[in-house]
């Protein structure tokens, strides 16, 4: 399993290095199936993960499950859909819708009003992931190099994280990629597995800060609280 909870540098380690990080762990271990989890991902910079991305299919043969929720959005969202472009009968999204849509405007400028001095934010590139930008000159410069081009990013598979189950320390995403008999190794478990189901799992401690704000955005989420 990878976990990417942003899509920038952290304090402990960059991006880049937690890629080759990953990838020599792949190429190390040859698992034949892998989750990426991508739940709490709010984005980031989407140029860090899309080769990867791009990549991840030539590195695992069987499927690629992506774990999404509300809270993908951004540069997230672009990632989920650049492993689903490279292999789209072999990527399975699993879990809840993402937090944005397939088509929304992003990088901006911010203007200060002359009164109130009040700093307002507005967006004027496009992000088009259902056209690659292609009909459209407002586009982002990136998206608009490297064209995405998606059906859909909804899931194959819905499993909701309620806070709930969250309390209770269940994680319905994984109990049902279990309950069909992905072998794969879940978190803090040990059970013996065939190397070719090996798991990579890249992921800091969590702080008490960061649980607190998981628990925070669970509980306040629309429609979730039972």
């Amino acid at each position: 399993m990878i976990e990417f909870r942003q899509n920038n540098d952290s304090e402990v380690e960059t991006i880049a290095a937690a890629i080759a990080r990953f990838e020599t762990a792949l190429q190390a271990q040859h698992p034949h199936n892998l989750v990426i989890d991508m739940r709490m991902n709010g984005g980031g910079d989407m140029t860090t993960t899309r080769a990867f991305m791009e990549r991840l299919p030539s590195l695992v043969p069987g499927r690629i499950f992506v774990l999404t929720s509300p809270w993908t959005f951004s540069a997230a969202i672009a990632a989920t859909g650049y492993v689903k472009q490279a292999a789209p009968d072999r990527v399975t999204i699993v879990g809840e819708a993402l937090g944005d849509r397939l088509v929304f405007f992003a990088e901006g400028r911010n203007v200060e009003l002359p009164h109130s001095h009040v700093v307002l934010r507005y967006s004027t590139e496009r992000h088009d992931f259902t056209t690659g930008c292609r009909p459209y000159t407002d586009c982002n410069a990136y998206i608009a190099r490297y064209p995405l081009t998606v059906e859909s990013l909804a899931p194959d598979i819905e499993a909701a994280w309620t806070i709930d189950a969250y309390a209770a320390g269940h994680d319905p995403e994984w109990r049902l990629l279990r309950r069909r008999s992905i072998m794969l190794l879940s978190r803090g478990l040990s059970h013996g597995h065939d190397a070719r189901w090996s798991r990579v799992y890249a992921e800091r401690p969590v702080s008490w800060p960061a649980r607190l704000w998981s628990f925070l955005m669970l509980w306040t989420a629309p429609n979730r609280r039972r």
